[in-house]
């Protein structure tokens, strides 16, 4: 993976192998960082977010690139506003670990996939170690009151592989993440910062272990994030 792309959405997109014919829908798409990568490579894109300053921030995006593929939309992940079967791939980046039962927007996915078609569920996951996963989310939540629960790599895949989706082998990359960045994107309190910063500090002088694997790198702390692409197909 490249430092050069932060959101390393090239990497994604190799993993997605789109199709210039396709009708994507980008589910929980925030401010639409990956329908704007997704979109020159197919026909057209729907994104979707329950919240309306995004979809406000995406729109100012997407009319800033210029003429796109791209229609935002207001709606919730687990109530698509889309018939069944009116997309080639359904994507999701970075939403499973808020949705306190993931299983309802992945139903809802599978229900306006059509037969044949993608599901593709990018999102952070978690150690198969209990204490570790335990430890890593208490540290995610304390950064951002929103994350739930990031999953281990067998429970990420069940989500589709339990629908009765068709999955390709899953594909991991280990991300640095430098920390003072990661706590200002969601403006974490003075509070919790101390507490994940004395977390870190405790696990690089050995005295114990986060799930969060930290590191200094030119003096700046980091810690390591696993992402995960697990994709499934519908069964025609």
């Amino acid at each position: 993976l490249t430092v050069t792309d932060p959101h390393h959405l090239g990497w994604m997109l190799a993993s997605l192998e789109l199709d210039p014919a396709w009708s994507v829908l980008d589910v929980a798409a925030g401010t639409g960082l990956l329908s704007l990568a997704i979109a020159p490579q197919v026909r057209q894109v729907l994104a979707l977010d329950a919240t309306p300053a995004m979809i406000r921030e995406g729109t100012r995006a997407v009319a800033a690139a210029g003429p796109t593929r791209i229609t935002f939309v207001n709606g919730l992940a687990e109530n698509l506003p889309a018939a069944a079967g009116a997309f080639d791939l359904v994507a999701c980046r970075f939403a499973i670990h808020h949705f306190k039962d993931p299983r309802r927007p992945v139903s809802d996915m599978l229900r306006v996939c059509r037969a044949g078609g993608r599901i593709a569920l990018v999102d952070l996951i978690a150690s198969d170690d209990t204490r570790l996963a335990q430890s890593y989310n208490h540290f995610e939540r304390l950064r951002d009151p929103s994350h739930t629960r990031a999953l281990p790599q067998i429970e990420l895949e069940a989500l589709l592989g339990d629908c009765g989706l068709m999955l390709t082998p899953t594909t991991l990359g280990s991300i640095p993440v430098d920390v003072e960045r990661w706590l200002g994107l969601t403006k974490t309190d003075e509070r919790n910062r101390e507490l994940i910063h004395a977390g870190l500090q405790a696990e690089l002088r050995g005295e114990t272990t986060t799930g969060l694997r930290p590191f200094i790198r030119d003096e700046v702390l980091y810690f390591r994030q696993t992402w995960a692409i697990t994709i499934g197909t519908k069964p025609a």
